[in-house]
């Protein structure tokens, strides 16, 4: 909900400095309502808030938007009857019941997505494209989907079978989710190999959540899910990969402004039936175990090879305390988890990405317990607190990222100069120790406050010969600015 609001008021006008000062420490959820309504009181407005899905959810943002003599409109979507009714009263809203689209609207959104003419579509194909459109029924995400994936193949009767046969058993009487399964099930065994792994890695991230671009990417890499290609870096392979998931409509591309960094940054966010998908997927070929709610915790003899815990204090503490199979794990996410105990000891042999993003006061008894983790390629602390960095921490050769965005985290270990493999150090308000030339596969850095770092600054700038990424502290009279420098070529 923080996130939320945060994002809202971003949106809602220029506020110039003051915002980016809010952005770098953390706002409660009532600072940011006490600013959205000062904001909006005065102003007339329209106000789309998509995809509630709890009474109490609406009740928190009902608080930010005031009632004013401005004929402001407030629209929402939300899939629970029961929260639409809730948002209404006897004398003000509406509730618009959606419907699945008409034939028309129907061909018209799969024409567009699959680049076709009307007037000149090949006849061959016509009696396939209106049994492909009967079977979507008129379900949008099912026409976009399978629309996207006929975009990237050519337009012969081959091939418009193959996507035909393979929904063909799909009877009116399968609900609009059997019929969604099976054309996600199409597409995604329609991708290369290796880019089934990065759209099944994308299960890892909660309902609703805000993916970052580069974030994402940066773990796909530490993974070891992307080839090499002769000619591009393995960050725009990723890269690649990202922007093809959008163009056949299996995430949702948004431009974001970051609460930790004033600049626009692609990312993304997933539809539910996309993401439920993606978790039983992974769950069938034993890609990723996923714990949120009230399931159980996985019996000890089952392998876990990728883990993710959504929300779930009490799933938190069994990986604490070691109760499941932990031995051959290469990735761990725990996500918005208040008052963890980080284990003293992490016998974690072959993990390679640690993720802890939104945990709230870890209690690290032990920093030196990530030393154990000699495989470790990506650690990531975005938006967590009580986070402390190992004084060795240079002993992890492989790291390729640190993240350390929205932690408070700003004076960094000496030894971090000894991390040659570390391609991405991102954070606020950054104090680089002196001799950070050394680390020179740096290709992002920053937010770096200069005024706190050594005078040898900018001699050890010089030396990082593929620095792509720089972000600098700006000091005005009026607050703290950010300034990001994108250069065409190296330094």
């Amino acid at each position: 909900m923080n996130s939320l609001l945060w994002e809202l008021l971003s949106q809602i006008g220029n506020h110039g400095g003051d915002l980016g000062m809010m952005a770098v420490g953390y706002c409660s959820d009532k600072q940011l309502i006490d600013r959205l309504r000062s904001h909006l009181e005065k102003q007339r407005y329209l106000v789309v808030i998509d995809d509630v899905w709890t009474n109490s959810a609406w009740e928190t943002i009902q608080c930010a938007l005031p009632k004013n003599a401005h004929a402001s409109k407030i629209i929402l979507t939300t899939r629970i009857n029961s929260v639409g009714q809730f948002s209404c009263t006897p004398d003000e809203g509406f509730i618009y019941q959606m419907k699945p689209l008409c034939r028309n609207d129907s061909e018209n959104l799969f024409l567009k997505r699959t680049l076709c003419d009307k007037d000149k579509f090949p006849a061959q194909l016509e009696g396939i494209k209106n049994e492909i459109i009967e079977k979507c029924d008129g379900l949008p995400l099912a026409i976009v989907t399978l629309a996207s994936m006929l975009a990237t193949k050519q337009r012969t009767r081959e091939e418009w079978e193959r996507a035909l046969d393979s929904i063909h058993s799909t009877h009116k009487k399968d609900s609009s989710l059997e019929v969604m399964d099976k054309i996600l099930s199409l597409s995604y065994r329609d991708l290369p190999h290796n880019m089934r792994n990065c759209l099944l890695y994308i299960s890892t991230f909660p309902e609703d959540h805000t993916i970052y671009k580069d974030a994402l990417v940066w773990r796909w890499m530490a993974e070891g899910f992307i080839a090499e290609t002769q000619g591009f870096t393995l960050e725009q392979v990723a890269e690649g990969y990202f922007y093809e998931f959008v163009n056949r409509s299996l995430v949702q591309p948004i431009t974001l402004r970051s609460r930790y960094e004033m600049r626009g940054e692609g990312g993304c966010r997933v539809h539910d039936i996309v993401l439920n998908f993606l978790i039983s997927r992974a769950a069938e070929e034993n890609f990723l175990t996923t714990l949120y709610g009230a399931q159980g915790v996985p019996s000890s003899d089952r392998r876990i090879r990728r883990l993710s815990v959504w929300d779930s204090p009490e799933h938190a503490l069994a990986v604490s305390r070691a109760t499941m199979n932990l031995s051959h794990l290469r990735s761990v996410r725990i996500c918005n988890v208040g008052d963890w105990p980080v284990p003293a000891v992490l016998d974690l042999p072959v993990l390679r990405v640690l993720d802890l993003e939104g945990c709230r006061d870890l209690r690290i008894v032990d920093p030196d317990c990530i030393l154990s983790l000699f495989h470790l390629r990506y650690l990531g602390f975005r938006s967590a607190s009580g986070v402390v960095l190992p004084a060795q921490i240079g002993n992890l050769h492989h790291l390729q990222t640190i993240d350390l965005s929205g932690t408070g985290v700003t004076q960094l270990p000496e030894s971090i100069v000894q991390l040659k493999r570390l391609m991405h150090l991102v954070g606020q308000r950054l104090i680089m120790p002196d001799g950070f030339g050394s680390m020179e596969s740096l290709e992002e850095l920053g937010t770096i406050d200069c005024c706190k770092c050594p005078v040898s600054f900018g001699e050890d700038l010089a030396l990082l010969s593929r620095l792509r990424v720089l972000r600098v502290t700006e000091w005005l009279s009026s607050g703290s600015k950010q300034v990001t420098w994108k250069p065409e070529g190296n330094l």
